[in-house]
């Protein structure tokens, strides 16, 4: 199959319904929303290439640990300088513990859940005699263009859930997702899929999925997005951002909701 070209058979999804509970922070409220944001911003720019990898997501419905692994390689990038070896083996190890399948579409297939995946990564992604943890993971309002965008500047992207119609899978292939009106257009009639997003300009959203960019309307993501959450990969670097994340602040209100703070 040549890059960048998929079949409708390798676009598997794998998103849960999204689930909120009394202890999920929005993480929103802690940030300084003042801070300036550029109209246009790419994480990856003047950075080396980073691995462009399916993990697993054309055979099984690991969306949301795909979503997390794109992330990790672009934390870990920051924090040590350095590309972590992570493997779609990896990241299909994982799924495959979290679920407990052992086929592609067997009757433990089907996919998960983006807050509870969250919490697993707070406890950690154990890999290649490793532990790579986050510190905190918070919601991010959805229907919000300028929050959305101050977030994914801040935290190095964001976690994406969308509610996909039909249309998509026909938009895929052109690398864009715009249709929101006409046939195939009903929210959720595809089904659920978590992406992740490092770069945006004024129109668009741009996401990683099946090992491929995508570019994601304003329209699109008003339509059929259904959950944003930001992670924190460290405390210590935020405390000397002048208040542009009130640490201090999110501590307490963690510990006040009953989350351990690991970090």
């Amino acid at each position: 199959m040549a890059e960048g070209i998929h079949t409708f058979d390798d676009l598997k999804l794998g998103k849960g319904e999204p689930k909120t509970d009394k202890k999920t922070i929005v993480l929103t409220d802690f940030v300084d929303s003042t801070v300036q944001v550029p109209v246009s911003f790419n994480f990856d720019k003047h950075r080396r290439p980073f691995p462009a990898k399916e993990w697993g997501n054309d055979e099984y419905g690991d969306c949301v640990d795909a979503g997390q692994a794109n992330q990790l390689l672009r934390l870990e990038r920051v924090e040590t300088r350095r590309t972590i070896k992570l493997t779609n083996d990896d990241v299909i190890r994982r799924y495959k513990q979290q679920t407990g399948t052992q086929f592609p579409g067997d009757e433990h297939d089907n996919g998960l859940i983006m807050l509870d995946t969250l919490r697993e990564w707070r406890a950690g992604w154990k890999f290649d005699g490793r532990v790579y943890k986050i510190a905190a993971f918070g919601k991010v309002p959805l229907h919000n263009p300028q929050l959305l965008r101050l977030c994914c500047f801040l935290f190095n992207g964001l976690q994406l859930g969308f509610d996909l119609p039909l249309s998509a899978r026909t938009d895929t292939r052109n690398g864009v997702w715009v249709t929101t009106t006409g046939e195939g257009s009903t929210p959720g009639s595809w089904g659920g899929h978590a992406v992740y997003t490092k770069r945006f300009d004024a129109n668009n959203i741009y996401v990683l999925s099946w090992g491929d960019e995508i570019r994601v309307s304003n329209e699109f993501m008003e339509k059929y997005a259904d959950e944003v959450w930001a992670v924190i990969d460290d405390f210590d670097p935020w405390r000397h951002t002048h208040g542009v994340l009130d640490v201090e602040k999110l501590i307490n209100q963690m510990k006040s909701n009953g989350i351990s703070i690991s970090s």
